[in-house]
């Protein structure tokens, strides 16, 4: 009888340590910053964690009673990939496109193990940022090459097109060339002086010069600004509207290279309103304390999606029979940066563009 109450304490006692066990592992799983799920020998999941809950949005009713797969993973074919990474449960990592609640699309990173049972445990990460820091990287490694060619090209045109000058304003005091000779010359002259413009932009774009920088009045910039293509832009039927925030005043930045990227931006707005349009400038505070915003928003043509990841790219231009250096807003994005500031672009195809410049405020 005795032993009889012993094997029953002893067995009490193993399942009060199972279950303490089972509890502490539930805690460590349900709080690891990794997203984890367990799922049944057909891919149907079981079990999933707080992180895992937390990153794609759906609560754990939802995960057993919806074919999440399906949810996070739209497309049957790319699911069907998915499907068969989870069932063959390969030791090395892999990224997956998935798809939140909210319909964002986050880049995630699983390794699934396969249990005696045949069941599966999937360990995943959000690598979304780390993805974002690889691209900005690449694109700062590329802009790096881009700057050196751009340099060499530019010292190597700079005398040549100098010359041409020189040589063409000699011509024309030499007095004894005929109206037709004097036209051509001049024409010479022009297209040099025009290379020699973009022999400039590119090394403003491969060596920017120092910046000086000082407490400056925004409306002022952009009022200086205008005044230079004003009068460009309303002989094209285009209209200007501004609208400033009257707490919106001192910026941290060098005049010159602000004014050089109102330009650009205004100069791209023109460019896409070639049958007439609006443009509004617009001063505001940011959502970020530190900055001040300004957006340029026009009624152009707008820009394609596929365009849109390139605006910024040394050299590309969507002009026809690639019009323009494609120099300007990759000159802008960069004088922007120098500053501490951001500059974005918003538009969709035939409904006008917006570009939004954040500085940083005066000191």
């Amino acid at each position: 009888m005795q032993m009889s109450t012993h094997l029953e304490a002893d067995a009490a006692e193993r399942k009060r340590m199972e279950a303490r066990q089972e509890e502490m592992l539930r805690t460590i799983i349900s709080n690891i910053p990794l997203m984890i799920a367990f799922y049944s020998r057909e891919g149907q999941v079981e079990l999933v964690n707080r992180e895992l809950e937390s990153k794609l949005g759906w609560s754990p009713e939802e995960w057993r009673s919806v074919d999440i797969l399906e949810k996070c993973y739209p497309d049957p074919q790319y699911r069907q990939q998915v499907l068969n990474y989870m069932i063959a449960a390969p030791s090395m990592w892999r990224e997956f496109k998935t798809c939140t609640r909210d319909g964002r699309i986050i880049d995630t990173s699983w390794r699934n193990i396969r249990l005696s049972d045949g069941r599966s445990i999937g360990i995943g990460q959000d690598v979304t940022e780390r993805k974002r820091l690889e691209e900005e990287l690449r694109q700062s490694q590329k802009m790096e090459a881009v700057g050196q060619l751009a340099a060499g090209v530019a010292h190597e045109l700079n005398n040549p097109l100098g010359a041409v000058v020189g040589y063409g304003d000699l011509l024309l005091e030499q007095g004894n060339l005929d109206e037709s000779a004097k036209a051509y010359v001049n024409k010479i002259i022009k297209r040099a002086e025009q290379a020699a413009k973009i022999v400039k932009q590119l090394k403003d774009f491969a060596q920017p010069s120092e910046r000086h920088k000082n407490t400056v009045d925004l409306e002022e910039v952009i009022g200086d600004t205008l005044e230079l293509v004003a009068n460009q832009m309303s002989l094209q039927r285009i209209r200007i509207a501004t609208h400033f925030d009257p707490q919106v005043r001192s910026i941290w930045a060098d005049r010159d290279c602000l004014q050089q990227v109102f330009l650009n931006i205004a100069l791209n707005a023109q460019d896409a309103m070639l049958q007439g349009g609006e443009l509004t400038i617009t001063t505001r505070p940011s959502n970020d304390v530190r900055f001040f915003e300004v957006t340029f928003a026009d009624t152009g043509v707008g820009i394609t999606e596929e365009d849109l990841t390139k605006v910024f790219d040394p050299f590309f231009t969507s002009g026809k029979n690639g019009q323009g250096t494609g120099l300007g807003l990759s000159i802008s994005q960069r004088i922007v940066r120098d500053h501490g500031g951001y500059i974005t672009a918003e538009s969709k195809e035939g409904q006008g563009a917006t570009f939004t410049v954040g500085l940083p405020k005066g000191m």
